[in-house]
């Protein structure tokens, strides 16, 4: 692989991220408790169709109080990840969180890890992410390209600045 080719340092962080979860979930043990179902019935008077789930935040109605936090883009790899994570929020309704846009402000070539989260979800809530270090103009930046409806601010309180 030639150095043009080659991950930057951030790309290759950005995979790192995912592969350390993954490599995490493969390592879970089972045990014969896995096997064990319990069917709770403590609803069975409730009438689904009353039950209101939509809650209120960022000025916005949500179908549900729940949304994808999403912790990648930036790589070829990730891209991967945010295609699929985005199409879910589309065909469920539910909000996404990019992961941190730091690297696309740095490196424009790795900016569509980020922007098909808005391709494949036009008409949902998108907030682009960003560490607390960011400046203000930054902080735009990460909105303008993701068309986001809001900011969400990581913290990386042990990681040195």
């Amino acid at each position: 692989m030639t150095k043009e080719n080659q991950p930057s340092l951030a790309q290759q962080r950005k995979d790192d991220h995912v592969n350390l979860a993954l490599e995490q979930q493969s390592k879970i043990q089972t045990s014969a408790f896995d096997d064990i179902r319990f069917m709770h019935h403590s609803f069975s008077d409730v009438k689904f169709d009353q039950i209101d789930t939509s809650t209120q935040w960022a000025n916005t109605t949500h179908r549900f109080p729940f949304y994808i936090n999403g912790m990648t883009g930036g790589s070829t790899y990730t891209k991967q990840f945010n295609d699929s994570l985005s199409k879910l929020a589309h065909e469920t309704g539910l909000a996404m969180a990019s992961g941190s846009v730091s690297v696309a402000l740095k490196e424009p070539e790795v900016r569509d890890s980020f922007t098909i989260i808005r391709k494949n979800n036009p008409n949902g809530f998108v907030m682009a992410n960003l560490g607390a270090h960011h400046d203000l103009e930054n902080a735009k930046r990460a909105v303008d390209l993701l068309d986001a409806n809001a900011l969400q601010i990581h913290l990386n309180t042990p990681k040195k600045l």
